[in-house]
C-alpha cells in the first residue's frame, strides 16, 4: 500500500496550504519546503500535522518499508 504524503491527506480533508499553515502557525513557504521534503519537519509541527490531518505520526513519516 502506498503512503500518503502530508499533501495528498491535506487536499482529501479539504484544507488550502494557506489554511494548514495559520493552523500550525507557520509561513506558508515554510509548509511547502515541509510538503515537498527541502527541509525536515520539526519534531512539534509534525505532531500537530497528524492530529489536523486526523492520522498516526508513523502514517505520514516512517518509510513505506518499515513495519511496526
Amino acid at each position: 500500500m502506498k503512503r500518503k504524503n502530508i499533501v495528498d491527506l491535506r487536499v482529501e480533508k479539504n484544507i488550502t496550504q494557506q489554511e494548514m499553515a495559520k493552523m500550525l502557525s507557520i509561513s506558508n513557504v515554510s509548509l511547502h519546503y515541509y510538503e515537498t521534503g527541502q527541509r525536515k519537519i520539526p519534531r512539534n509541527v509534525a505532531i500537530q500535522i497528524s492530529k489536523i490531518l486526523g492520522v498516526k505520526l508513523d502514517e505520514i513519516f516512517l518509510p513505506e518499508s518499515f513495519s511496526m
